[in-house]
């Protein structure tokens, strides 16, 4: 029995935890992370058996994908797997979607579900009329704009949102440990897995702290950058000493306040924090420097070096890649504000980090 599977999911630790786990079960896997990507592999193949298919997905939903799937008249089974409350979409699923899986989940469930499916499939697939699979060859060529800058003003959609992130997290975390439970992860892997685990943990404890006053996110006030970002080193203190990472400030004086909100610049400033010093080595600098002009904030971040696993330019500013949720969510919030995102990786291993955007 054929057993190709199209997996779309834009976490990474979940992508490569589920292939990992399909693998050992036989099945084939082709992973993609999101719109462009999906549609290149079905270009490249259009036999998989099954696509796998987060809801939350940059640029275009779970949903919108595989109804524009569906109306590209390629004949694959769907199944959509989410943390969000599938019931308000029940009533807009396209007709390729046959199966929706809930986060978190175990392996073994998403394992029966594409085994049923695929022999369903194979079985009823003499059976099924061409023109039940007729669609509207008129595709749309704009794409849908990206979901949580759409409704990022809203308070429902902050809490979608975090729930969404302490979700997938669990869900990292739970696969984690059912794959060291049966033994799937080798002792030279253990590291790696545990730190996936503390990296998620992490994640929930940060969206926590959001969910405990989700109204201080969305409120507009004036307020100092420089203390903010103080306010932020100080909540990774931890991290910091433990890497023993040498900080060094450099804020021009006399910066008017900047007007917006707070509670959503702090989230920023700690996403890309986080990441930067996640993948500083140990004994390693950086650099925070703040100044204006022309109306214009300008934030620079310097280091000295990145670890091993984050040299890949191309990987480390997606905004998917790793535990990109967070930088995700920092270049989202930082679009919503006006502002825009430079990077520069030198051949030596220095990293410069350039963020501007304007003061009102």
């Amino acid at each position: 029995m054929n057993k190709n599977i199209l997996i779309v999911e834009d976490d990474f630790d979940i992508l490569n935890l589920i292939s990992l786990s399909l693998g050992m079960a036989g099945f084939g896997v082709t992973k993609a992370i999101n719109y462009n990507e999906t549609l290149k592999e079905l270009e490249k193949n259009s036999n998989f058996d099954i696509i796998l298919m987060d809801y939350y997905l940059p640029e275009v939903d779970g949903i919108s994908l595989a109804r524009r799937i569906y109306e590209r008249n390629i004949q694959i089974p769907v199944i959509l797997f989410t943390a969000a409350d599938i019931d308000q979409f029940k009533e807009n699923l396209p007709e390729n979607i046959v199966d929706t899986i809930k986060k978190p989940f175990s392996i073994d469930e998403v394992i029966e579900k594409l085994n049923k499916i695929i022999k369903m499939k194979q079985y009823f697939s003499n059976k099924i009329s061409n023109s039940h699979l007729k669609c509207d060859k008129t595709v749309s060529s704009n794409m849908t704009s990206l979901i949580y800058t759409e409704k990022a003003e809203s308070l429902k959609s902050l809490l979608s949102m975090l729930s969404h992130n302490i979700k997938n997290a669990l869900q990292t975390i739970s696969t984690n440990v059912e794959l060291l439970e049966k033994g799937y992860i080798d002792k030279e892997n253990r590291t790696q897995c545990f730190q996936s685990i503390k990296r998620k943990i992490d994640l929930i404890k940060r969206d926590l702290d959001i969910l405990k006053h989700p109204e201080e996110f969305q409120k507009e006030e004036a307020f100092s950058i420089k203390n903010c970002i103080r306010d932020v080193l100080t909540d990774l203190k931890k991290t910091i000493k433990e890497k023993d990472v040498y900080i060094k400030t450099d804020f021009a004086k006399k910066l008017p306040l900047y007007n917006g909100k707070k509670g959503k610049f702090h989230i920023i400033i700690k996403d890309i924090l986080t990441i930067l010093i996640g993948c500083i080595p140990i004994h390693g600098a950086l650099e925070i420097s703040l100044s204006s002009h022309q109306q214009e904030y300008f934030l620079e971040f310097y280091q000295s070096g990145i670890v091993d696993g984050c040299d890949n330019t191309l990987k480390f500013f997606d905004i998917h890649y790793k535990d990109g949720a967070g930088l995700a969510r920092a270049v989202l919030n930082l679009k919503e504000i006006n502002g825009r995102l430079d990077v520069s990786l030198f051949k030596s291993g220095e990293l410069n980090l350039k963020i501007y955007f304007p003061m009102h």
